[in-house]
């Protein structure tokens, strides 16, 4: 076998980790829970690949890593990024968290160092290659885990490291006959280390020395063509009862004192696997594969409680609050089920698969996708949503009429149509009143000149922007060319959009789009790396936020925010090309703005 290698790329003295390691695991000690009845997006932050671990919050700040090969910290409060470090392969598990440092492993078989504070390495262990298996189908790999003798980091070569997590160098490895994907649980000075050879093995953590092992019924089992004996899940300790789940279909019960089973649970005829384990103090919570069902189990006799079948499996590791359990699900929802009888208190759509498993950091849950976005999800008021398309114009005002299809795509989710100035009016007025939170997409192109008033900056369009409501619009500078009430045009003014939104716009016209590349804050609302966009002569100046940039620098869509309420502002964006059909992703783009931040 290879020699193990080490890189130090930075002296480290002892006391810049400090003495005591402040450990932080996948089930981290947080703020009391609080419910959350109506789930809305808080933030996201748009990473290059899936988000299949889980995340670490640490003081103010959430870390967690990416297919993409980026480890990354960010700001608890508003997603904004601390730092990002760059690895060598993808991370498809959590990292590890002291006072001063992180620690992650990924597919390239090394583990690393980073200072918390500056996001620079401090030093990386090569481990040796991974171990061939006829059959891998890894969706995860193990994550370190900082104990007080050191750094574990499981391996895919089948090999547990304990490595000084000062200097990165090995203190002891210990090695099994499979692939170590389940991170290990270190608990009264023993390691619990499940293995892909069917086994959980029980380690000294000071030595590494081989205490007791056992082995699962899969070792055994000559079921093909999958291997029946692979270990995904990280142990629970529940006083003495060592909980975790196996390919082999079964959920086990192990007493740490005597080393036998106390009890396994499996549906009869049913060769799926379990993927996803975790308890609280009476019931361990269950994500299954094939069979596409959750369920609870009762802690101490291992009867199920109860089941619920969804369309997809439950690879994430469930998370038990209060009176609640989440779980996420291949079909890109998350779920909030009442934990004692499994109903389904709501389901909130992802759109992709979640692989990643929740944490709950006081009012906030926290979650990657495998869309590539890391989620802070909070607890919302239901939006009023809205979308502004008269069903009469009169003169030239029908030039301003946008494809119907946006007002069609946008009712059929869950957007009601305003058809008359009179009634965007009363809409308007209404949140100014009420300052429930909304949004209102302009599918028509020119506000009534009563709303937006004699001095545009005091006017109702305005004072609704003042108390945290949000337009989304989708044409050049609102209201630059000025017509009369019967749809006769009298001139270009840009001062009437500059009065109404504080900023400068430029006179040129160009109604042509180029490619805009978008900026971290378009990536973050949901545009992709690049689109065909409109010139909407939005000139950069303090206060305005771009999404995204053309082929000339000029800024293709923008924000301007006149509320401290998350996502609110005025939103200008455009990416159907003059005269065309509008296309099904230009429809998504302009939802996915509408609600961010709302839902």
């Amino acid at each position: 076998m290879k020699a193990q290698k080490i890189s130090i790329l930075l002296l480290i003295k002892r006391d810049l980790i400090g003495s005591v390691f402040a450990f932080v695991g996948l089930f981290l000690s947080i703020p009391p829970a609080q419910s959350i009845d109506q789930p809305k997006t808080k933030w996201r932050y748009k990473t290059q690949g899936p988000i299949r671990g889980s995340s670490i919050v640490f003081e103010n700040g959430v870390y967690f890593g990416s297919a993409d090969g980026a480890i990354y910290a960010l700001d608890l409060a508003n997603g904004s990024l601390k730092w990002k470090y760059q690895t060598r392969g993808s991370i498809a598990g959590a990292p590890a968290v002291t006072n001063n440092a992180v620690y992650g492993t990924g597919r390239d078989d090394t583990a690393y160092a980073i200072d918390r504070s500056t996001g620079k390495l401090l030093w990386e262990f090569e481990m040796e290659p991974a171990t061939i298996e006829r059959t891998v189908w890894e969706y995860y790999t193990a994550s370190p885990v900082v104990a007080s003798q050191g750094l574990l980091v499981p391996s895919a070569n089948g090999s547990l490291y304990s490595i000084d997590a000062y200097s990165g160098k090995l203190r002891w490895k210990f090695e099994t006959e499979g692939r170590l994907r389940a991170t290990p649980l270190v608990a009264n000075k023993v390691i619990y280390q499940p293995s892909f050879d069917g086994y959980v093995y029980a380690l000294s953590e000071k030595t590494g020395e081989l205490l007791w092992k056992f082995e699962i019924h899969g070792v055994t089992e000559k079921r093909r063509p999958f291997v029946r004996k692979a270990i995904f899940t990280e142990p629970i300790l529940r006083d003495n009862l060592l909980i975790f789940g196996a390919r082999d279909s079964r959920v086990y019960a192990v007493d740490i004192n005597t080393h036998e089973k106390v009890w396994s649970f499996r549906y009869e005829n049913d060769n799926t696997w379990v993927m996803a384990v975790n308890a609280d103090d009476d019931t361990v919570y269950v994500g299954w594969s094939t069979n596409n069902k959750q369920c609870a189990l009762d802690l101490n006799t291992g009867q199920q409680k109860w089941e619920r079948i969804v369309d997809s499996h439950s690879y994430a590791t469930p998370l038990p609050v209060e009176e609640a359990v989440y779980f996420g699900s291949a079909n890109g929802n998350l779920y909030c089920l009442d934990k004692a009888t499994g109903e389904a208190k709501w389901a909130y759509e992802l759109n992709d698969e979640i692989y990643s498993a929740p944490i709950q950091n006081a009012d906030t849950i926290l979650v990657g996708c495998d869309n590539g976005f890391f989620y802070a999800i909070e607890n919302g008021e239901l939006p009023q949503k809205a979308v502004y398309q008269p069903s009469e114009t009169k003169g030239n005002f029908s030039v301003f009429n946008k494809d119907a299809k946006i007002t069609r795509h946008l009712i059929d989710k869950g957007f009601a149509q305003i058809s008359s100035p009179s009634g965007l009016q009363e809409f308007i007025q209404n949140r100014i009143d009420d300052s429930k939170p909304s949004v209102v997409v302009f599918a028509h192109t020119y506000i009534p000149n009563h709303l937006m008033g004699e001095n545009p900056a005091t006017g109702l369009i305005r004072q609704y922007l003042d108390t945290g409501g949000k337009i989304v619009w989708l044409d050049g500078p609102p209201n630059q060319f000025l017509f009369n009430e019967e749809g006769t045009f009298e001139k270009r003014d840009l001062s009437i959009p500059s009065r109404l939104l504080d900023m400068e716009f430029s006179k040129s016209i160009d109604n042509a789009t180029y490619r805009s590349e978008a900026t971290r804050e378009g990536l973050n609302w949901g545009m992709p790396l690049w689109i065909k966009s409109g010139y909407l002569s939005g000139i950069p100046q303090e206060g305005l936020i771009p999404f995204c940039k053309d082929e000339y620098g000029r800024i293709g869509a923008w924000m301007k925010t006149f509320n401290d309420r998350l996502g609110s502002g005025f939103i200008a964006i455009t990416a159907q090309p003059p005269n065309t059909p509008i296309r099904n992703k230009d429809l998504e783009l302009i939802h996915s703005f509408a609600v961010h931040g709302l839902e």
